[in-house]
Protein backbone atom coordinates (compact mmCIF):
# COMPACT_ATOMS: atom_id res chain seq x y z
CA UNK A 1 0.00 0.00 0.00
CA UNK A 2 1.41 3.51 -0.96
CA UNK A 3 -0.19 6.70 0.70
CA UNK A 4 0.49 9.95 -0.32
CA UNK A 5 1.41 11.64 2.55
CA UNK A 6 2.06 11.21 6.76
CA UNK A 7 -1.41 12.93 7.58
CA UNK A 8 -3.26 11.02 5.71
CA UNK A 9 -2.06 7.56 7.04
CA UNK A 10 -2.56 9.25 10.45
CA UNK A 11 -6.61 9.94 9.90
CA UNK A 12 -6.80 7.16 8.05
CA UNK A 13 -5.81 4.74 10.75
CA UNK A 14 -7.10 6.51 13.72
CA UNK A 15 -9.86 3.91 13.70
CA UNK A 16 -7.94 1.35 14.61
CA UNK A 17 -8.75 0.77 18.49
CA UNK A 18 -8.03 -1.80 20.98
CA UNK A 19 -6.80 -5.62 19.76
CA UNK A 20 -6.34 -6.00 16.13
CA UNK A 21 -5.17 -9.53 14.60
CA UNK A 22 -3.64 -9.15 11.01
CA UNK A 23 -5.33 -11.54 8.54
CA UNK A 24 -2.74 -13.86 7.14
CA UNK A 25 -4.16 -13.02 3.87
CA UNK A 26 -7.17 -10.32 2.17
CA UNK A 27 -9.96 -10.77 -0.86
CA UNK A 28 -10.01 -8.05 -3.39
CA UNK A 29 -11.82 -8.10 -6.59
CA UNK A 30 -12.33 -12.41 -5.89
CA UNK A 31 -9.14 -12.76 -5.83
CA UNK A 32 -7.40 -13.84 -2.65
CA UNK A 33 -3.92 -12.06 -1.46
CA UNK A 34 -1.48 -13.25 1.26
CA UNK A 35 -0.28 -10.89 3.02
CA UNK A 36 3.44 -10.85 3.37
CA UNK A 37 5.23 -7.79 4.99
CA UNK A 38 3.59 -4.21 6.63
CA UNK A 39 4.28 -1.29 4.69
CA UNK A 40 6.22 1.77 6.27
CA UNK A 41 3.71 3.87 8.22
CA UNK A 42 0.96 1.46 8.24
CA UNK A 43 -0.62 2.45 11.66
CA UNK A 44 1.30 5.17 12.31
CA UNK A 45 0.02 7.00 15.75
CA UNK A 46 -2.58 4.30 15.78
CA UNK A 47 -2.90 5.60 19.73
CA UNK A 48 -5.69 3.59 20.22
CA UNK A 49 -4.28 0.29 19.97
CA UNK A 50 -3.52 -1.89 22.42
CA UNK A 51 -2.94 -5.37 20.83
CA UNK A 52 -1.22 -6.15 17.47
CA UNK A 53 -1.09 -9.37 16.33
CA UNK A 54 1.03 -10.28 12.85
CA UNK A 55 0.70 -13.38 11.41
CA UNK A 56 2.87 -16.39 10.17
CA UNK A 57 2.66 -15.10 6.63
CA UNK A 58 4.27 -11.42 6.98
CA UNK A 59 7.97 -11.82 6.70
CA UNK A 60 8.91 -8.29 6.95
CA UNK A 61 7.98 -4.98 8.81
CA UNK A 62 8.31 -1.43 7.20
CA UNK A 63 9.89 1.87 8.18
CA UNK A 64 7.94 3.28 11.78
CA UNK A 65 4.88 0.57 10.78
CA UNK A 66 3.45 1.31 14.36
CA UNK A 67 5.20 4.79 15.40
CA UNK A 68 3.85 6.58 18.04
CA UNK A 69 1.31 3.57 19.13
CA UNK A 70 1.49 4.87 22.90
CA UNK A 71 -1.24 2.80 23.93
CA UNK A 72 0.37 -0.41 21.98
CA UNK A 73 1.11 -3.18 25.23
CA UNK A 74 0.98 -6.61 23.79
CA UNK A 75 2.99 -7.45 20.31
CA UNK A 76 2.62 -10.63 19.03
CA UNK A 77 4.96 -11.40 16.04
CA UNK A 78 4.42 -14.61 13.84
CA UNK A 79 7.41 -17.22 13.15
CA UNK A 80 7.92 -16.19 9.98
CA UNK A 81 8.95 -12.41 10.11
CA UNK A 82 12.82 -11.86 9.03
CA UNK A 83 12.94 -8.08 8.93
CA UNK A 84 11.94 -5.17 11.49
CA UNK A 85 12.74 -1.80 9.94
CA UNK A 86 13.73 1.43 11.13
CA UNK A 87 11.48 3.19 13.62
CA UNK A 88 9.07 0.11 13.40
CA UNK A 89 7.58 0.21 17.36
CA UNK A 90 9.36 3.62 17.94
CA UNK A 91 7.89 5.35 21.01
CA UNK A 92 5.57 2.72 21.77
CA UNK A 93 6.17 3.73 25.32
CA UNK A 94 3.49 1.52 26.57
CA UNK A 95 4.62 -1.75 25.40
CA UNK A 96 5.33 -4.32 28.00
CA UNK A 97 4.83 -8.35 26.34
CA UNK A 98 6.83 -9.05 23.02
CA UNK A 99 5.89 -12.46 22.06
CA UNK A 100 8.13 -13.59 19.11
CA UNK A 101 7.72 -17.27 17.45
CA UNK A 102 10.44 -16.60 15.23
CA UNK A 103 12.96 -19.56 15.28
CA UNK A 104 15.55 -17.62 13.57
CA UNK A 105 16.47 -14.63 15.10
CA UNK A 106 14.93 -12.03 12.89
CA UNK A 107 16.99 -8.93 11.63
CA UNK A 108 16.96 -5.42 12.81
CA UNK A 109 17.43 -2.61 9.96
CA UNK A 110 18.40 0.64 12.21
CA UNK A 111 19.35 2.62 9.11
CA UNK A 112 17.50 3.49 6.13
CA UNK A 113 18.79 4.04 2.18
CA UNK A 114 19.97 7.75 3.41
CA UNK A 115 21.82 5.61 6.16
CA UNK A 116 19.50 7.77 8.61
CA UNK A 117 19.41 5.73 11.74
CA UNK A 118 16.36 5.25 14.27
CA UNK A 119 16.22 2.60 16.62
CA UNK A 120 13.29 -0.22 16.23
CA UNK A 121 12.11 -0.10 19.37
CA UNK A 122 12.94 3.35 20.53
CA UNK A 123 11.27 4.13 23.79
CA UNK A 124 10.17 0.86 24.25
CA UNK A 125 11.76 -0.20 27.86
CA UNK A 126 14.38 -2.95 28.21
CA UNK A 127 12.39 -4.34 30.79
CA UNK A 128 9.83 -5.12 28.46
CA UNK A 129 9.39 -8.97 28.67
CA UNK A 130 10.15 -10.81 25.31
CA UNK A 131 8.64 -14.27 24.90
CA UNK A 132 10.12 -16.84 22.38
CA UNK A 133 10.57 -20.03 21.81
CA UNK A 134 12.24 -22.24 24.81
CA UNK A 135 14.20 -23.94 22.49
CA UNK A 136 15.36 -21.10 20.86
CA UNK A 137 15.81 -18.90 24.07
CA UNK A 138 19.71 -18.98 24.44
CA UNK A 139 19.95 -17.26 20.79
CA UNK A 140 17.93 -14.54 21.33
CA UNK A 141 19.96 -13.85 25.06
CA UNK A 142 23.11 -13.44 23.37
CA UNK A 143 21.73 -11.75 20.44
CA UNK A 144 23.29 -7.71 20.91
CA UNK A 145 19.99 -6.05 20.63
CA UNK A 146 17.05 -8.61 21.50
CA UNK A 147 18.91 -9.98 24.44
CA UNK A 148 18.61 -5.84 26.05
CA UNK A 149 15.32 -7.28 26.67
CA UNK A 150 13.96 -9.72 29.83
CA UNK A 151 13.90 -12.56 27.26
CA UNK A 152 11.81 -15.05 28.75
CA UNK A 153 10.58 -18.48 27.35
CA UNK A 154 7.09 -19.74 26.10
CA UNK A 155 6.18 -22.16 28.57
CA UNK A 156 2.98 -23.35 30.27
CA UNK A 157 2.44 -22.57 34.13
CA UNK A 158 1.84 -25.37 36.42
CA UNK A 159 -1.82 -26.14 37.71
CA UNK A 160 -3.14 -28.74 39.94
CA UNK A 161 -5.31 -30.42 38.02
CA UNK A 162 -6.54 -34.41 37.68
CA UNK A 163 -8.14 -33.89 34.35
CA UNK A 164 -8.45 -31.24 31.45
CA UNK A 165 -10.40 -27.88 32.41
CA UNK A 166 -10.77 -24.96 29.89
CA UNK A 167 -12.01 -21.47 31.15
CA UNK A 168 -13.12 -19.78 28.43
CA UNK A 169 -13.43 -16.14 27.76
CA UNK A 170 -14.27 -13.76 24.99
CA UNK A 171 -11.37 -14.02 23.02
CA UNK A 172 -9.56 -16.91 24.80
CA UNK A 173 -9.47 -20.10 26.51
CA UNK A 174 -7.48 -21.20 29.72
CA UNK A 175 -6.58 -24.83 28.58
CA UNK A 176 -5.35 -27.04 32.12
CA UNK A 177 -4.40 -30.31 32.05
CA UNK A 178 -2.57 -33.20 34.58
CA UNK A 179 0.45 -34.36 33.67
CA UNK A 180 1.35 -37.86 32.20
CA UNK A 181 3.70 -40.24 33.43
CA UNK A 182 6.50 -40.96 31.68
CA UNK A 183 5.45 -38.68 28.96
CA UNK A 184 7.89 -36.30 27.17
CA UNK A 185 5.75 -34.13 24.93
CA UNK A 186 2.50 -33.11 25.08
CA UNK A 187 0.40 -31.55 21.80
CA UNK A 188 -2.15 -29.89 21.35
CA UNK A 189 -4.68 -29.02 18.69
CA UNK A 190 -7.67 -26.77 18.41
CA UNK A 191 -10.02 -26.64 15.38
CA UNK A 192 -13.29 -24.69 14.79
CA UNK A 193 -16.19 -26.31 13.72
CA UNK A 194 -15.21 -25.95 9.78
CA UNK A 195 -12.68 -28.25 10.77
CA UNK A 196 -10.05 -25.81 10.75
CA UNK A 197 -6.64 -25.82 12.19
CA UNK A 198 -6.67 -22.58 15.19
CA UNK A 199 -3.44 -23.64 16.57
CA UNK A 200 -1.22 -26.44 17.09
CA UNK A 201 1.33 -26.61 20.06
CA UNK A 202 3.84 -28.78 21.43
CA UNK A 203 5.56 -28.62 24.45
CA UNK A 204 8.60 -30.90 26.54
CA UNK A 205 7.70 -32.36 29.77
CA UNK A 206 8.42 -29.47 31.80
CA UNK A 207 5.65 -27.59 30.12
CA UNK A 208 8.13 -25.18 28.08
CA UNK A 209 6.43 -24.48 24.34
CA UNK A 210 8.91 -26.27 21.57
CA UNK A 211 6.75 -25.25 18.54
CA UNK A 212 4.20 -24.18 17.09
CA UNK A 213 1.74 -23.47 14.12
CA UNK A 214 -0.70 -21.73 14.22
CA UNK A 215 -3.31 -19.08 12.88
CA UNK A 216 -4.28 -16.96 15.59
CA UNK A 217 -2.05 -15.95 18.65
CA UNK A 218 -1.39 -18.30 21.66
CA UNK A 219 -0.11 -16.30 24.74
CA UNK A 220 1.37 -17.85 27.85
CA UNK A 221 3.28 -16.82 31.03
CA UNK A 222 6.26 -18.07 32.59
CA UNK A 223 7.26 -21.70 34.18
CA UNK A 224 6.48 -21.85 37.55
CA UNK A 225 8.63 -23.91 39.76
CA UNK A 226 5.97 -25.37 41.93
CA UNK A 227 4.45 -28.90 43.45
CA UNK A 228 2.39 -28.80 40.32
CA UNK A 229 0.21 -31.94 39.13
CA UNK A 230 -0.49 -30.28 35.74
CA UNK A 231 -0.02 -27.42 33.59
CA UNK A 232 -1.90 -24.20 32.33
CA UNK A 233 -1.78 -22.44 29.10
CA UNK A 234 -3.71 -19.27 27.69
CA UNK A 235 -4.71 -19.51 23.97
CA UNK A 236 -5.97 -15.90 22.94
CA UNK A 237 -6.78 -14.74 19.36
CA UNK A 238 -9.82 -17.11 19.27
CA UNK A 239 -13.35 -15.59 18.15
CA UNK A 240 -16.14 -14.51 20.25
CA UNK A 241 -19.44 -17.37 20.66
CA UNK A 242 -17.73 -19.64 18.64
CA UNK A 243 -17.28 -23.73 19.69
CA UNK A 244 -13.88 -25.32 19.31
CA UNK A 245 -12.96 -28.87 19.23
CA UNK A 246 -9.47 -29.60 21.15
CA UNK A 247 -7.10 -32.92 21.40
CA UNK A 248 -4.56 -33.06 23.55
CA UNK A 249 -2.27 -35.79 23.37
CA UNK A 250 0.83 -37.09 25.49
CA UNK A 251 3.53 -38.58 24.21
CA UNK A 252 6.68 -40.68 25.62
CA UNK A 253 10.24 -40.46 24.09
CA UNK A 254 9.18 -42.56 20.65
CA UNK A 255 6.52 -40.08 20.21
CA UNK A 256 3.98 -42.68 20.86
CA UNK A 257 0.40 -41.37 22.41
CA UNK A 258 0.43 -42.77 25.68
CA UNK A 259 -2.61 -40.78 26.53
CA UNK A 260 -5.10 -38.54 24.87
CA UNK A 261 -8.06 -36.05 25.79
CA UNK A 262 -10.48 -34.58 23.43
CA UNK A 263 -13.75 -32.49 23.43
CA UNK A 264 -15.77 -29.41 22.68
CA UNK A 265 -15.69 -26.15 24.47
CA UNK A 266 -16.61 -22.78 23.54
CA UNK A 267 -15.82 -19.60 24.11
CA UNK A 268 -17.96 -16.72 25.92
CA UNK A 269 -21.55 -16.82 24.37
CA UNK A 270 -20.90 -19.77 21.99
CA UNK A 271 -24.26 -21.65 22.87
CA UNK A 272 -26.05 -18.40 21.90
CA UNK A 273 -28.09 -19.23 18.61
CA UNK A 274 -26.71 -22.82 19.25
CA UNK A 275 -30.45 -25.02 19.15
CA UNK A 276 -31.71 -25.67 21.98
CA UNK A 277 -32.82 -28.97 21.97
CA UNK A 278 -35.97 -29.01 24.44
CA UNK A 279 -38.37 -31.93 22.85
CA UNK A 280 -38.08 -34.92 25.31
CA UNK A 281 -38.29 -37.22 22.22
CA UNK A 282 -35.29 -35.60 20.52
CA UNK A 283 -33.26 -35.71 23.62
CA UNK A 284 -34.35 -39.45 24.56
CA UNK A 285 -32.56 -40.03 20.87
CA UNK A 286 -29.72 -38.26 21.62
CA UNK A 287 -29.04 -39.83 24.71
CA UNK A 288 -29.59 -43.24 23.45
CA UNK A 289 -26.99 -43.06 21.12
CA UNK A 290 -23.66 -44.30 22.27
CA UNK A 291 -21.89 -41.63 19.75
CA UNK A 292 -23.19 -38.63 21.48
CA UNK A 293 -20.99 -36.39 23.84
CA UNK A 294 -22.08 -34.86 26.67
CA UNK A 295 -19.72 -31.78 27.33
CA UNK A 296 -19.76 -28.90 30.39
CA UNK A 297 -19.19 -24.87 28.97
CA UNK A 298 -15.72 -25.74 30.43
CA UNK A 299 -14.95 -28.25 27.57
CA UNK A 300 -15.03 -31.63 30.07
CA UNK A 301 -16.93 -34.63 28.95
CA UNK A 302 -19.04 -35.33 31.49
CA UNK A 303 -21.17 -38.04 29.37
CA UNK A 304 -20.75 -40.79 31.96
CA UNK A 305 -22.52 -38.50 34.64
CA UNK A 306 -25.53 -38.08 32.14
CA UNK A 307 -28.02 -39.57 34.72
CA UNK A 308 -26.59 -37.19 37.53
CA UNK A 309 -25.77 -33.79 35.51
CA UNK A 310 -26.36 -30.82 38.15
CA UNK A 311 -28.66 -27.68 36.94
CA UNK A 312 -26.29 -25.63 33.54
CA UNK A 313 -25.79 -25.52 30.27
CA UNK A 314 -24.50 -28.41 28.36
CA UNK A 315 -23.44 -29.07 25.13
CA UNK A 316 -24.25 -32.50 23.12
CA UNK A 317 -22.80 -33.77 20.65
CA UNK A 318 -23.50 -36.42 18.00
CA UNK A 319 -21.57 -36.44 15.10
CA UNK A 320 -22.23 -33.45 12.83
CA UNK A 321 -25.12 -32.59 15.58
CA UNK A 322 -24.62 -30.24 17.77
CA UNK A 323 -27.40 -28.68 20.41
CA UNK A 324 -27.52 -27.59 23.99
CA UNK A 325 -29.68 -28.60 26.86
CA UNK A 326 -30.18 -26.47 29.56
CA UNK A 327 -30.81 -27.99 33.00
Amino acid sequence: MKVPEQQWVTSKYEKYTEDIVIPESVIYEQITYSVTSIESLAFYYCTGLTSITIPNSVTSIGNEAFYGCTGLETLVLGKNVETINKGTFSNCERLIDIYLYAEKVPTLVMNDAQGEYEDCFYKVSRKAALWVPANRLRNYQIHEYWGEFDVRPMAAEGANVTDVVIIPQDNSAEMRWPMVDNAETYSLSIKDKKGTVVCTLEFNSEGQLQSIVFAKPALNNETEQTEATGFKFTIVGLSEATLYDYLLEAKDGSNKVIKSYNGTFGTTGATVGLEEITSPEQLQEMLQNPNTRIYNLQGMDVTSSKDNLPMGTYIMRNGQKTGKIIL
